[in-house]
């Protein structure tokens, strides 16, 4: 999220934290917590913090208005297909051959992201949409004011609707690497940003045509059956890393978003069950995770596809919190010694990381929803009130 503040990013999730009382609300957002939305906005005029924040997220919601022309059709070179409406992008760890003149194939390099592969903005432009659709969904939110919605409105056609600029539904060229595959089911955690853009698509709703969102919807009914039955998306449907929790997260999201509850009920209660005890050790930790060279990064952005797909199963009356032996909550323990007490990771982490910023993400969930082992003894250094909404690497 370049450009997005730390203030702001800050002031977001604070919006997002339970302030006060809890109320009953009916459920809206999908991975955003409505009831939480809701009791903030009750006190936006009474409460200083909240006040704060809101501000904060207004004056970033006023850039976003001056946001043009993000959209899939504009990057220099087309994919494999020749079609400039497909999405496409570069595996992030893959590099450049150096014992061949044409460079190809290109040859991987974990942890150490090529530059090269930002030439190619479908992605760069995928998270700038996302950024701005919560955003102005947000601030629609707490404001009222129809300029977000209108704005958001007119982002969304051109990704979503313009016949000249709408993407197609799906990621077959996502996560190319030239000289071995023009695809992976891999780069399926491109469609990870989808996510939130959804609950600012729905809290916007008021202030957009019923043509333009239900030509959202019927764009994610399209994509997400691209990711059911492509051979791509049966291949993502088999990985069992921090990939195939990001896809489950995005099919049960994209299910509950088109109104097909039962299928988002069924992926809950069989694959996601499954995929869980797959990941986690009796200890809590991410095997998989843990084998990588920045294992830090993997685990916290794993854990948190896990905290928003355990909400979305909340309110399908699935509590993964509680079941599936407690893995989230020893998941969330196995981390929280290194990110608020000071331990030294032991596994690889090939790049310098804030430990204690990146575990701040986890933080809301992970005090409002599970009681670890370790609440009882103090942080070397107390968590921030204001929270990252995201773990970014």
């Amino acid at each position: 999220m370049k450009g997005f503040s730390k203030i702001v990013k800050m002031a977001v999730v604070f919006l997002l934290i339970v302030i006060g009382e809890n109320r009953t609300f009916a459920q809206k957002t999908i991975v955003y917590d409505f009831e939480v939305l809701q009791s903030n906005k009750s006190k936006v005029k009474t409460n200083a913090e909240v006040k704060k924040a809101v501000s904060a997220l207004i004056n970033e919601a006023n850039k976003k208005l001056k946001i043009s022309k993000l959209n899939v059709v504009g990057k220099p070179e087309l994919p494999p297909s020749g079609d400039k409406h497909d999405f496409y992008s570069l595996s992030i760890y893959w590099w450049p051959n150096p014992n061949t003149k044409s460079g190809l194939p290109y040859v991987p390099k974990d942890g150490k992201p090529n530059p090269g592969r930002l030439r190619i903005k479908d992605l760069s432009n995928l998270t700038q949409i996302s950024d701005a659709i919560k955003t102005l969904g947000l601030a629609y939110f707490y404001t009222g004011d129809k300029r977000y919605a209108t704005k958001g409105e007119e982002l969304l056609r051109g990704w979503f609707i313009n016949p000249g600029t709408k993407m197609n539904p799906n990621l077959n060229f996502s996560g190319c690497i030239p000289g071995v595959s023009d695809g992976r089911p891999e780069g399926i955690i491109d469609g990870r940003y989808f996510v939130e853009l959804i609950d600012g698509v729905i809290l916007m709703k008021g202030g957009i045509s019923s043509q333009t969102y239900n030509g959202i919807v019927e764009w994610f009914r399209e994509f997400d059956r691209w990711m059911e039955q492509s051979d791509i998306g049966r291949e993502g449907k088999k990985l069992t890393n921090n990939i195939g929790t990001s896809y489950y997260l995005q099919r049960i999201t994209y299910s509950r978003f088109v109104g097909d509850d039962a299928k988002a009920r069924n992926l809950i209660n069989n694959e996601i069950s499954r995929l869980i005890r797959l990941q986690f050790g009796a200890d809590g930790g991410q095997k998989l995770e843990n084998k990588r060279t920045r294992s830090w990064n993997y685990s916290i952005a794993n854990l948190k596809y896990w905290f928003n797909i355990a909400k979305v199963s909340e309110d399908m009356g699935v509590n993964l919190w509680d079941g599936g032996d407690r893995l989230l909550a020893k998941g969330y323990d196995y981390l929280e010694p290194y990110g608020r007490f000071g331990k030294k990771w032991q596994s690889a982490q090939i790049l310098k990381v804030d430990y204690e910023k990146t575990f701040s993400s986890l933080l809301p969930m992970g005090e409002r929803k599970l009681r670890g082992k370790s609440r009882n003894q103090t942080p070397k250094n107390t968590a921030p009130t204001f929270i990252l909404s995201e773990v970014k690497f």
